[in-house]
């Protein structure tokens, strides 16, 4: 007797594209009010001598990075979006 093993693939969910728009706006806000400034506060205005300045800053994104591999980014995605930002920064022109 031979046992069938049926091997269930998992559907990946769809979103619409209303749905990535708006959960990013309400991500954004999420950052901009509560993380941002709670971040800026401790390094920026930390009042120990001997700390350095942007740790925190470096932290959150080292914390960050196994947290998007879960989410299914990988090492190739990280880095288009840092080559976007650095392509985004090199042509803003100052006034």
């Amino acid at each position: 007797m031979s046992k069938i093993t049926e091997v269930e693939e998992l559907e990946e969910e769809v979103y619409e594209d209303w749905q990535y728009e708006e959960s990013g706006k309400k991500a954004s806000e999420f950052i901009e009010t509560k993380i941002m400034p709670l971040l800026h506060e401790f390094d920026f205005g930390n009042e120990d001598e001997d700390y350095i300045y942007g740790t925190a800053v470096f932290g959150v994104l080292v914390e960050i990075l196994p947290l998007l591999a879960q989410l299914g980014y990988n090492k190739d995605d990280i880095i288009e979006q840092v080559h976007q930002y650095y392509d985004f920064v090199d042509s803003r022109t100052l006034h």
